[in-house]
């Protein structure tokens, strides 16, 4: 096994055959590729635009209403509804001609509401989130929002407590039920007035969270966000 740097600038992994010439290829996974690059592009303008007083950073906090598809899937689950929670942290902004392109580092609250045996009960996870955003200016003060979040899962618990028996008669430990790594696509609308802005977000989850066949669906994480900050 080894790296090889091919003609078009990516790196590959080669693994040989030992009863073979054969060679395999494999590319990196490209959202994490793309999420690299725009990364970078984002620290490039930041350090390009700082003089020119374009950057701000600031803090945000406010609430989450958030769901698991396919969580309800499971028999011995009754019923599930949303889960309320909050998020809070820094970002950074380039504010650009008709443009801006923000960068969030947010601790967030959010998960599931669902009952079993007529008992209801709050799945609760915690993440770090870090969207990277473009915010298009449509008329002033109002902007549209698109962009792509990678969530970290950082705990998981239901009502408190990091083990449950959801009703095989075993007793889990929730954190492990779900991989550690969210993909989302982020959809929106901002307003900015002065320093202060609110803003309004989507999170589409697209990776599956399902690590140990909790349901036979597929988990994504759906989360919608009502957001308050300030720039200094």
């Amino acid at each position: 096994m080894k790296n090889i740097l091919s003609d078009n600038g990516y790196y590959f992994v080669a693994l040989h055959n030992k009863n073979s010439n054969n060679t395999y290829l494999h590319k990196p996974k490209t959202m994490k590729k793309i999420f690299t690059i725009a990364l970078i592009g984002v620290a490039l303008i930041l350090s390009n635009q700082a003089e020119a007083q374009l950057l701000k950073w600031g803090l945000k906090g406010g609430v989450n209403f958030s769901s698991i598809s396919g969580f309800g899937d499971n028999p011995v689950i009754e019923a599930t509804s949303s889960y309320t929670g909050w998020h809070v942290g820094p970002f950074l902004q380039v504010k650009l001609p008709i443009i801006a392109v923000q960068l969030d580092v947010l601790y967030t609250q959010q998960g599931q509401e669902f009952t079993i045996s007529s008992i209801k009960h709050n799945l609760e996870q915690s993440y770090i989130l870090i969207p990277l955003v473009a915010k298009i200016s449509l008329i002033p003060l109002l902007n549209l929002q698109a962009g792509v979040q990678y969530g970290i899962l950082t705990t998981a618990a239901v009502d408190g407590i990091d083990e449950f028996d959801f009703g095989d008669g075993n007793t889990v430990a929730v954190k492990d039920l779900f991989k550690s790594g969210d993909w989302s696509i982020v959809l929106g609308l901002g307003f900015d007035i002065s320093k202060i802005m609110i803003d309004a977000r989507y999170n589409i989850g697209v990776s599956d969270l399902n690590a140990a066949a909790l349901t036979s669906a597929e988990l994504k994480n759906g989360v919608f966000q009502l957001s308050a900050g300030i720039k200094f």
